[in-house]
């Protein structure tokens, strides 16, 4: 055999040996995720033929050593298709069994050296098989193939979650006659405060988008969130459950089983339920993926983030520095969200149809398009990388955060408009294809936000540490058939949108089976959105409902109740219960505590807050509980400022 022919066939051969590699490890991967792929073939295809070109290099440079002792292209094959055995399974051992095990440890060396004895194995089957029947060589090597492609193919086709509780088409009720059946479209704006759209009286452009939906619908003015932080907030969202009941408030903690979605009552009707999120936690796995039947999630868009080479590729470009720095947030920014949903939806409305969108701008670390920034001063990047704020802060009045120089907070705030304004032109891009393409005709479109930030308002900087206005006070723009344009000044919650969406797509609330329902906490808006703008001063009393909010994951622990204008907070810190009451008609940036002033309100709000807790509590949903993170998990919260180095 001549030497091009030699080379030749150690690099195919090895380009095969790195495919089937690739396309085994692929096949395992889209088992062991935590969520869905979206498209999963594609991408194994494309990681597979990564391999398939390492292992060409690798064969050939394998030749160049083996000629010298007198051994030809199957030694070659053999040794390419040990070296990317021993990667792929050396990176499964560590990353998965291993992790939280020193590298140098005695276990981690001895499981290394079981790899590399496991990859010599396969170094001398493969070099026998090649030498004495290479043609049962090849057909085995392409039935391995095909066959790892065809369970990527079986066990996921297209972005359709087998982890959903979503019912299969087979078992959903037939569609009913007697009601029109709407699509309802809701899309929450992560980290967005009210006070900084146009609609809601902002100063600056930054929501003609939002501003021309909120001309077309209802506005409430004074929507609050359930919670400062994602988790908590969207739980109660799905949930219409208030923090103390839902569970689902620590860092780790997953949504319960038991809990009765949005999603969920929507399946059981025969809606197709989708669930779009760029922020890791609305993610399965946090349980956020119970009743949608498929669930898109912006750092499981790519398979290749979890291969061994995927790995290899983040190790060179962080540790080392070459090349463009990858992130962890890279693809999860609004025009990434917009350009998946409308890729995964048909080109016509096939209603019902419950979609779910999460945008995860304006979250910090701030990074707009640069043609959204024009008038930040001083640079901007500076400002990105100050806007990360501290992890674990203790809450206003206890904790501040240090002083900052002249600017500094000004041009945070600035680049958040400038994502703002991101956000909402990605919105109004999405709002028009799904009006074009028929989703939005006689159907039901919800804004909100899950809750929003901070800007030194109360000497703190982000969210998540404190139930001030800043932080609860959330957008919310409902807009659909029957639905006069207008204004709401009555208080209203996010514990609301789910029964209010159930009433309006005419979805039975009971549960499985004529089970009985779980009582909701949240009110029925419908009567209010529907009714005559005459009659919604009249409803005002009557929505205007106590709100009670826990974040058990914030150390101290927090509470808070509002009833009209008054608004209580509680903290506990270092064994010190601390009240604040606030007049929101008079005080509405919360600056001028009153407690010491109105003792008896302070005492008639604290007991109406622990007798709301204790009945919340009385139904706390139960099959929920802490998860164990994975590292893909982990660095995502991590850059978000979710979690820090020691959790």
């Amino acid at each position: 055999m001549s030497g091009a022919r030699k080379l030749l066939t150690a690099a195919v051969g090895g380009a095969l040996a790195g495919f089937a590699v690739g396309a085994v490890e692929c096949a395992l991967l889209v088992r062991a995720m935590e969520a869905t792929v979206a498209t999963p073939l594609a991408d194994s295809v494309a990681v597979a033929a990564r391999y398939a070109g390492a292992g060409a290099l690798l064969g050939a440079l394998a030749l160049a050593v083996v000629t010298r002792l007198r051994r030809g292209a199957p030694t070659a094959i053999a040794l390419a298709a040990a070296a990317l055995a021993f990667v792929v399974a050396g990176d499964w051992v560590h990353e998965r069994a291993l992790a939280n095990v020193g590298f140098l440890s005695p276990r981690s060396l001895l499981a290394t050296a079981g790899v590399a004895l496991g990859s010599l194995l396969v170094a001398l089957l493969v070099g026998r098989g090649v030498a004495r029947r290479p043609r049962t060589s090849l057909a085995c090597v392409t039935v391995l193939i095909a066959a790892a492609l065809a369970s990527i193919r079986a066990y996921r086709c297209g972005n359709e979650s087998p982890a959903s509780s979503a019912p299969s088409p087979s078992a959903s009720p037939p569609p009913r006659a007697d009601r029109p059946r709407p699509n309802v479209v809701v899309v929450v704006i992560d980290t967005l405060r009210a006070d900084r759209l146009g609609c809601y009286g902002y100063a600056r452009q930054t929501s003609p988008e939002l501003d021309a939906l909120a001309a077309r619908g209802l506005l409430f003015e004074r929507a609050i969130a359930q919670a400062p932080m994602t988790r908590g907030s969207i739980a109660s969202l799905f949930t219409s459950l208030y923090p103390d009941a839902h569970a689902t408030n620590d860092v780790l903690e997953r949504l319960p089983d038991s809990a009765d979605t949005l999603a969920e009552r929507f399946a059981r009707e025969g809606w197709r339920t989708s669930c779009f999120s760029t922020n890791e936690n609305v993610s399965p796995v946090f349980g956020f993926d119970q009743g949608f039947g498929s669930f898109w999630l912006h750092r499981l868009s790519r398979l290749d983030r979890f291969t061994a080479w995927g790995r290899l590729h983040h190790w060179i470009t962080e540790t080392l520095g070459v090349g463009r720095r990858s992130s962890d947030l890279d693809d999860s920014d609004a025009r990434h969200l917009t350009d998946a949903v409308l890729a995964s939806l048909p080109a016509r409305a096939d209603a019902p149809r419950l979609l779910y969108v999460h945008y995860i701008d304006p979250h910090s670390p701030y990074a707009p398009p640069e043609d959204l920034i024009n008038d930040v001063s001083p640079d901007p990047a500076r400002m990105a990388e100050r806007g990360r704020f501290p992890h674990n802060c203790p809450p206003h009045p206890f904790g501040r955060w240090p002083e900052q120089e002249e600017g500094i907070v000004e041009g945070i705030s600035r680049l958040y408009d400038a994502e703002v304004r991101f956000v909402d032109r990605e919105v109004g891009r999405l709002v028009r294809e799904l009006d074009a393409r028929g989703y939005l005709r006689d159907s039901f479109l919800v804004i909100a936000a899950d809750h929003g930030e901070e800007f030194f308002d109360h000497e703190q900087m982000g969210h998540g540490h404190s139930l001030y206005d800043e932080l609860l006070r959330v957008p919310l723009i409902v807009v659909g058939p029957g639905i006069a344009p207008g204004r709401v000044a009555a208080p209203v919650q996010l514990v609301d949108v789910a029964p209010t969406l159930l009433t309006l797509a005419g979805v039975a609330s009971s549960g499985d089976g004529g089970a009985e329902p779980r009582a909701l906490h949240g009110r029925d808006l419908s009567s209010l959105l529907l009714a005559p703008s005459a009659d919604r001063a009249a409803l005002a009393a009557e929505i205007a409902a106590p709100v009670v909010f826990a974040q058990r994951s914030i150390e101290p622990p927090l509470a808070m109740v509002r009833v009209g204008d008054e608004k209580l907070i509680e903290i506990e810190h270092d064994g010190e219960i601390r009240r604040l009451l606030f007049d929101l008609a008079t005080d509405p940036r919360e600056q001028h505590d009153l407690a010491a002033q109105r003792p008896d309100r302070v005492e008639a709000l604290s007991k109406l807050l622990d007798q709301r807790r204790a009945a919340a509590r009385a139904a706390r949903l139960e099959g929920g509980g802490e998860v164990e993170l994975g590292d893909d998990s982990r660095n995502v919260l991590k850059a978000l400022g979710y979690v820090g180095e020691g959790e």
